[in-house]
């Protein structure tokens, strides 16, 4: 059972399997809420300690508290320099939560310094050029952590997203077809891999990826409607409005499927 401060002549007075409790939840990376009452108490006893400003300003970027994750990540930083390149990918996010791209490319170009083999330092840094609109800087990064994690979906993901906005289609489809390599039950993949095949004028096989999406998520509105927008484009006319109507029958405010019902001659 936990044990329990106790108020002694007007002071916080803690055991030592109090405090052991306190520093165990601290690191609740799943309980973000708990992880910050815990680190916060433990400041009160170790205003100095970096490493658990740390982790409170890690909790903070799970609650998206980027500002207070920030004001926590910096005072670890300024007490301890010394720190390991976590602490500036950390950083790094939260400055991206507030859109603050170059800070957080400074950050990561620490992080990266401090540790090269860290493979989420490079997807981070890739996010924000990609951010900036700096798109081949961001495919070069994606590509480093590609070639240090080399079965991460979710970086061939994100770099086949770039390359679908530097309109490299083909590219953009190698990418989203290894990351389902990787992953066979990833809807952004084939969400994504249908509309790259859509708009490269392949919509028969972007039906068939938009299909594979809508099985794992068969209520989901902008699918509903990206798979009536791609039959409409196939000329399947009656099966297009089918899918409008069911989309709007979930949401009934969503203004594609109202656009493609007057399209179609099937408004309401």
């Amino acid at each position: 059972m936990r044990s329990f401060a106790c108020i002694c002549a007007g002071f916080l007075v803690f055991t030592g399997s109090a405090v052991a409790d306190y520093r165990d939840d601290c690191k609740d990376f799943e309980n973000p809420d708990k992880a910050i009452r815990a680190c916060t108490v433990l400041l009160q006893l170790q205003p100095q300690n970096s490493v658990v400003y740390a982790h409170r300003g890690s909790a903070y970027i799970t609650k998206h508290d980027y500002d207070s994750a920030v004001r926590d990540l910096d005072a670890a930083i300024r007490i301890d320099r010394r720190q390991p390149s976590i602490v500036y990918s950390l950083r790094g996010a939260a400055h991206m939560g507030r859109r603050e791209y170059d800070l957080a490319i400074e950050d990561f170009n620490e992080a990266v310094r401090l540790d090269s083999k860290i493979a989420p330092s490079y997807s981070q840094r890739a996010r924000a050029y990609e951010a900036k609109n700096e798109y081949d800087r961001a495919i070069a990064d994606f590509t480093k952590a590609i070639e240090l994690d080399p079965k991460n979906a979710q970086s061939f993901l994100d770099r086949g997203n770039v390359h679908f906005q530097k309109q490299d289609y083909n590219r953009a489809i190698s990418d989203f077809s290894d990351a389902i390599k990787f992953n066979q039950n990833f809807f952004d993949a084939y969400f994504n891999r249908a509309l790259t095949h859509h708009y490269s004028g392949r919509s028969a096989e972007g039906l068939v990826d938009i299909e594979r999406a809508l099985k794992m998520r068969p209520k989901d509105v902008d699918t509903i409607e990206w798979r009536a927008l791609i039959l409409e484009k196939l000329g399947r006319t009656q099966d297009a409005v089918a899918g409008f109507k069911a989309a709007l029958a979930i949401d009934p405010s969503t203004a594609k499927s109202k656009e493609g019902l007057k399209r179609l001659g099937a408004a309401r």
